[in-house]
């Protein structure tokens, strides 16, 4: 993978957990691997949108767990 590319998925990555923890009072939490997945990857959100309880969003990868959380977002929020 090239310098480039690596720089550019952590740029999303990380643009995807500062909006998910964008309002007051919001958290993400990034699980360890699991390896004896799938899912491999889970992150849990709490939000005003998750009623400050954490809810817990799978996938694949980091960023397919962290995209399920800014869709679920995204639905409940009408953003």
């Amino acid at each position: 993978m090239s310098s480039a590319s690596v720089n550019t998925r952590a740029v999303r990555l990380v643009s995807m957990i500062d909006d998910l923890r964008a309002d007051e009072g919001d958290s993400v939490e990034i699980l360890c691997d699991n390896p004896e997945g799938p899912p491999n990857n889970a992150v849990r959100v709490s939000a005003g949108w998750t009623n400050y309880e954490f809810e817990r969003f799978e996938g694949a990868t980091l960023e397919a767990a962290l995209t399920a959380a800014c869709f679920a977002k995204a639905e409940r929020s009408g953003k």
